[in-house]
């Protein structure tokens, strides 16, 4: 019993970790929004990702396995196909060279997130239950381990490059005049060369009320993003105070900042429509060469890169 309280959260007190200038206090309200007091950003920034880590350290290991591809080594040969998706998409390439080309501010905020985290990761208490069902303990948190949270986002929510080879299909199946008919947002808006305008179903929304409008005299900001429902949030409620500012809204277990909040003089949010956002292209063998393909220019060679995927209880892919 003592043990498995060791994996709870800490509700009130001191976090220490290395790397960390000072005592940093912490208060947990009604309901376990942390209020966390800092004497800086760096401080600042280890805090919330020892909160995260106490909170949500499973849901933090479960989406950077997604994004660099290795859920196999976890759960099995039934993880292969996601696993091959994103190493063949490189999202986790694209994370690592993020972190090593980030501003000198940022990569001291991310590696004091880092440290944050991997302080809980060493306390050598009880680990989430997820840890102790699936029988490992989850690696040191990195630089890379936040950033390609904003890679998984962007493949989330952009859908059209499956719209793309839906239309593609279709085209190839169907009569024109059918298609039309069952796809009218794929055609011309008469008049305009823009071949994705069209009715579009899925968006966030967000609106303002200026201070004339409210009974308070200050603006208001509703902020609604529009993400699908998951078990844990995607968001993680959290309060920050430092001497030079103050934070409060909603951070993302895995990156260290407020995506949607406020601070003492401005509130901020984001949406998302189904814009656009890639292209999908079919390549085409040379004739009488699999190893290359054709381009406007003649033949080029396919780059090749050999990926192992390690599988629980399997052998490497």
């Amino acid at each position: 019993y003592l043990w498995l309280r060791s994996s709870l959260q800490l509700k009130r007190g001191a976090i220490q970790g290395t790397g960390i200038s000072a005592h940093v206090p912490l208060a947990r309200a009604a309901r376990g929004v942390p209020t966390i007091r800092a004497a800086n950003l760096s401080d600042a920034a280890l805090a919330v990702g020892f909160v995260h880590a106490q909170d949500r350290l499973s849901q933090m290991d479960m989406m950077r396995r997604v994004g660099a591809g290795r859920l196999s080594e976890i759960v099995g040969p039934q993880a292969l196909p996601v696993d091959k998706l994103m190493r063949t998409l490189g999202l986790y390439a694209m994370a690592k060279q993020q972190a090593e080309d980030a501003s000198p501010a940022l990569k001291q905020v991310l590696a004091s997130y880092s440290a944050g985290v991997n302080a809980v990761i060493a306390q050598g208490g009880a680990l989430p239950l997820e840890f102790q069902l699936l029988r490992y303990r989850p690696e040191p948190w990195t630089p890379a381990d936040s950033l390609v949270w904003g890679r998984i986002m962007a493949l989330q929510l952009s859908s059209n490059a499956n719209a793309e080879r839906l239309n593609l299909t279709l085209k190839q199946t169907i009569p024109p005049e059918l298609f039309k008919l069952l796809r009218p947002e794929a055609q011309s808006f008469a008049g305009l060369p823009m071949p994705w305008f069209g009715p579009v179903n899925e968006a966030s929304n967000n609106w303002v009320v200026g201070p004339a409008k409210s009974r308070s005299g200050a603006p208001m900001l509703a902020n609604d993003p529009h993400l699908g429902l998951t078990a844990p949030s995607i968001w993680y409620l959290v309060h920050i105070v430092t001497p030079d500012m103050q934070w409060v809204g909603a951070t993302s277990p895995g990156m260290p900042l407020v995506v949607i909040g406020a601070n003492d003089r401005v509130a901020w949010g984001f949406t998302t429509t189904a814009g656009d956002t890639e292209d999908l292209y079919e390549e085409k063998e040379a004739p009488g060469d699999a190893t290359r393909y054709q381009t406007f220019y003649g033949t080029e060679a396919f780059g090749t890169k050999t990926e192992t995927i390690k599988v629980k209880d399997g052998k490497d892919v």
